[in-house]
């Protein structure tokens, strides 16, 4: 048997209105009868004890009992209960064995906790390299749930490695089944969050340009700085391109800071095809650097580097949706890079 609340909300305003018109001693017997209700259980059949509980005499009880009544229905117990007051008691028992559920389930997760955890970063690895396709039914997505290969209720943990991207269809109806659908692409997408074991490849004939690529040290803004990264060099050299967006978009936003989830979008940029090269993106900030409207001179506003590296805003710069300024013969940045040549 549940634990019987002590307390229920009165709702002043309908309180009021449906009680407007009575006599103190009316509304006064009501709020007694409402408060044994909520305490003991629908009223007695019974004019002694209704007027006891209402502390008043019978006869002046049972006068008052024709408006007090139409506020109370009659069970199939022969007693009054008010269903008002019983749709709050139903209520408030719902709440408590959400909450009750609720607390396991957070329980649960603590525990899951306990065995790994995984960062923002991690997590955004896994649905780029997802590239808007649930891994389960193959189908296109927008938005990612977090799915435990094996669910926290079965001892799974909170680690990445237990951690896959699904549509919200399949998440919900998996059920009890703990097929890892990512395993493969887990792997890599974890692979390219490593940081470089060694520098980047340098040019031949220029050792003394040597220097860290590793995303933890801080940015070198001198650009004269900038070396040319081989093209079979997998890491992205995440320091280079922002120097170089530096040098080319003077007029945009600064980087001030390279969180883990931006490296992550650049990362997913670099390993693109032909899009792996300081040439490539000399090129790409270029030809921003034509676009009236990202360089501010539209609208006040310019984009950022963390803007231009956004999969759909990279994507439409690409294909010279912000490029309306420039010839049609080559809107595209594809277009545009071959009349340079």
């Amino acid at each position: 048997m549940s634990k019987k609340s002590p307390a229920f909300q009165l709702y002043a305003a309908d309180f009021f209105m449906d009680t407007i018109g009575w006599t103190n001693e009316e509304v006064g017997a009501y709020v007694r009868l409402l408060l044994y209700s909520w305490v003991n259980g629908p009223l007695p059949n019974d004019m002694k004890e209704l007027s006891s509980i209402a502390q008043c005499g019978v006869k002046k009880f049972a006068n008052n009992w024709k408006k007090l009544q139409t506020k109370f229905t009659p069970t199939g117990e022969g007693k009054y209960i008010n269903l008002r007051l019983e749709e709050t008691r139903d209520e408030q028992v719902a709440w408590r064995e959400k909450s009750k559920i609720g607390g396991k389930r957070s329980a649960r997760m603590r525990e899951a906790r306990k065995k790994g955890t995984h960062t923002d970063a991690e997590w955004i690895a896994l649905v780029e390299m997802a590239n808007y396709k649930c891994p389960r039914c193959k189908r296109k997505v927008v938005h990612f749930d977090k799915d435990h290969v094996m669910p926290v209720y079965q001892g799974g943990s909170d680690s990445i490695q237990n951690i896959q991207p699904l549509c919200a269809k399949c998440n919900s109806q998996k059920g009890p089944e703990n097929t890892d659908h990512f395993k493969k692409q887990r792997t890599m997408a974890l692979r390219e969050l490593q940081p470089p074991l060694q520098p980047p490849l340098q040019p031949k004939g220029n050792p003394s340009s040597s220097s860290s690529s590793s995303p933890s040290v801080e940015l070198d803004t001198n650009v004269s700085n900038i070396a040319k990264v081989s093209k079979s060099n997998s890491h992205c050299p995440h320091e280079k391109i922002i120097e170089l967006y530096h040098k080319t978009l003077p007029m945009c936003p600064q980087v001030r800071t390279w969180p883990d989830h931006l490296k992550t979008i650049l990362r997913s940029r670099w390993k693109t095809k032909n899009q792996d090269s300081i040439e490539f993106w000399e090129r790409f900030f270029v030809y921003v650097s034509h676009s009236k409207w990202l360089t501010g001179q539209v609208k006040d506003w310019c984009a950022n580097l963390e803007w231009l590296i956004r999969p759909t805003n990279f994507t439409k710069i690409s294909n010279g949706s912000y490029h309306l300024n420039m010839n049609k013969t080559y809107k595209s940045m594809e277009g545009w890079i071959d009349a340079q040549r």
